[in-house]
């Protein structure tokens, strides 16, 4: 475990979990933990007293717990990831198109479609929403989108679904600028009404800050 710690990579930003020695990084420890007899649990808090020089071997150990969740699934699982967007379009953009460019909503869509390769049990959607963005962010994603025509995402525009007085927007919603204004609220209105019809259905519902 020590020598995998001690690799030179390191995390400063959400980027640096995408990039290609990031990936190949991240086959090591996978390679190297099948050959373990420890759990992930066990070598977390062993690599824990390593302090932030283990936080790349650690952020690694839970992409392999999420992935071993996946997999263990026998029942069917759907679940939708509402990512609401407010001048978001820097970090949507790739590296080479923006300097604080992440990828992020193609590395969100790209990593639903590992899940649902990995088990046929577990299906997932993004519903991206335009919190009234004065940069585009909802275009942008909405071109991005497009780049997946087999998949189930969809971009909500919540300036417009106010105009249009949603049926599952929550009662009395206002513009950004109103004093009834918050894209959580829509979101728990969603949790607790179970009002949005998705074709895939959803047994969990997340909200996805960054």
């Amino acid at each position: 475990m020590k020598f995998l710690i001690n690799e030179p990579v390191t995390f400063l930003e959400a980027y640096d979990t995408i990039t290609q020695n990031s990936k190949d990084y991240y086959n090591k420890v996978k390679e190297w933990f099948v050959h373990q007899d420890s759990d992930l649990a066990t070598i977390d808090k062993e690599a824990k007293k390593y302090g932030a020089q283990a936080l790349p071997f650690r952020t690694m150990l839970k992409f392999i717990e999420s992935e071993q969740v996946i997999k263990g699934l026998n029942i069917p699982v759907a679940l939708t990831l509402v990512n609401p967007l407010y001048k978001e379009t820097g970090r949507m953009q790739r590296r080479d198109e923006h300097p604080h460019g992440e990828n992020s909503l193609r590395t969100k869509i790209e990593c639903i479609q590992h899940f649902e390769n990995l088990n046929p049990h577990f299906s997932g959607r993004m519903m991206i929403v335009d919190d009234e963005c004065p940069e585009n962010s909802g275009k942008m994603a909405t071109q991005i989108v497009e780049e997946y025509p087999e998949l189930d995402h969809e971009v909500f525009f919540l300036g417009k679904a106010i105009e249009d007085d949603d049926p599952d927007l929550p009662p009395k919603i206002t513009h950004k600028n109103g004093p009834n204004r918050s894209v959580k609220r829509w979101f728990y209105a969603i949790w607790d009404a179970k009002s949005v019809t998705f074709s895939k259905g959803f047994d969990q519902i997340t909200y996805c800050r960054r």
